[in-house]
């Protein structure tokens, strides 16, 4: 039969376990103090952050939300690849696929997505392997790049016509001549 424990063990343990409860208990204040510092980050970043496992969006910040025009539990019931332009599906699909399988994966690209309104719109990610409910996932930061693109666009078009002129320009004399 076992000893009973004294009143100073027992008086003993109880302070010990108060010990330890103080102890998880300023662990936990810390982790929701960084809990709370990580989701002021992610909710105020300019950048679209999601979360996305087993090819759906599980965590999507506020910046997601605006850009795609579904809400976070919209989202969540849609596989991710059918927001992405259809031309550009296979090219990103690949890549989700074998950073997922932790391959290095370049992440200097831009691709389309379609918005729930219908807009078209030009991504660039940034996007790391991670893990969500003991799963591997991708973490994503997207960067609507549309503007800029526009901007390129219309730049390499007003460049593409200055060469014309300019080639135009130096035939045009060149026809004189052969026509005198």
């Amino acid at each position: 039969m076992a000893k009973k424990p004294t009143y100073e063990e027992l008086d003993q343990r109880v302070k010990a376990l108060e010990k330890e409860i103080k102890k998880y208990g300023k662990a936990e204040e810390k982790l929701q103090s960084l809990e709370g510092k990580y989701r002021l980050l992610v909710e105020n970043a300019n950048d679209a952050t999601f979360i996305a496992p087993d090819g759906v969006v599980k965590f999507a910040n506020h910046k997601t939300e605006d850009m795609m025009g579904y809400s976070s539990e919209e989202l969540a019931t849609i596989s991710f690849s059918g927001f992405i332009h259809p031309d550009d599906r296979d090219m990103v699909l690949d890549r989700y696929r074998r950073r997922l399988s932790g391959e290095e994966v370049p992440t200097a690209f831009t691709f389309r997505v379609i918005t729930k309104g219908g807009k078209e719109r030009w991504i660039q990610p940034n996007s790391v392997l991670t893990a969500w409910e003991g799963r591997p996932a991708i973490l994503s930061f997207m960067r609507d790049v549309t503007e800029k693109k526009r901007i390129e666009d219309q730049l390499m078009q007003t460049q593409r016509m200055g060469f014309l002129a300019t080639l135009a320009g130096s035939i045009l004399p060149m026809t004189s001549i052969t026509c005198l």
